[in-house]
């Protein structure tokens, strides 16, 4: 009897000894993964590449049109942009559910109105000031939030939130929110009732013709 209390006492230590290790080694984890989001290199991506392209906007000969913009966007910022999280937030279970060329579809897509969104925004104030605000963690790990402020002349200031994920490997912008209204959140609302309605194709190609139209082509 002694014999199994003692065989019972060591499995209890042991078990407790593995638990304790257990937690220790989850917590070093956790630190680690939570030392990898360095909010003020998220902060520095969205700095350096806006400033990178407002000067390039800056020295265009003449005013900047809408496709210039474009081709600026594309050559400064869409690097930084994760079009595909981007996309699979959108569509939610309709990307589940997606082909594979469907999904590729619907990025180019996607891609093609959210650069052409910005540009109109570029086009339109090409010598914007922006106030960047100190940038924080998401509840999300490995995500950050970079928010901004920008002051107009006869309205209240703009608020801009940028939304990215990464770490030491780098940062990536997926989300963009105006007054605290989600891009990525919107185009689910409206999308979502599209596909619901007549299917994932042919929002797509109401996409297609949307930026064909806005393009000329």
């Amino acid at each position: 009897m002694t014999e199994q209390l003692a065989r019972l006492g060591r499995r209890m230590f042991l078990s407790r000894a593995t638990a304790v290790l257990l937690t220790s080694l989850i917590a070093v984890m956790a630190a680690a993964q939570e030392g990898e989001v360095d909010v003020e290199q998220a902060a520095g991506l969205i700095k350096e590449t806006t400033a990178r392209l407002l000067k390039a906007v800056g020295a265009q000969t003449g005013p900047v049109d809408v496709d210039r913009a474009f081709d600026l966007v594309a050559e400064y910022i869409e690097p930084h942009v994760d079009l595909e999280r981007a996309a699979r937030r959108i569509l939610g279970k309709h990307w589940r559910k997606a082909t594979a060329d469907q999904r590729r579809r619907f990025v180019e897509q996607f891609r093609i109105l959210l650069l052409r969104t910005y540009a109109v925004a570029i086009a339109d104030n090409p010598s914007v000031d922006i106030e960047y605000l100190p940038a924080r963690r998401t509840k999300r790990p490995g995500e950050a939030i970079v928010p901004t402020r920008i002051p107009q002349s006869s309205a209240p200031s703009l608020s801009i939130n940028y939304r990215l994920h990464g770490g030491k490997l780098g940062w990536k912008l997926f989300d963009v929110s105006i007054e605290g209204v989600s891009l990525v959140r919107t185009y689910r609302s409206s999308f979502a009732q599209r596909v619901k309605k007549s299917g994932i194709d042919a929002l797509i190609e109401d996409m297609a013709k949307t930026n064909r139209r806005k393009t000329g082509a």
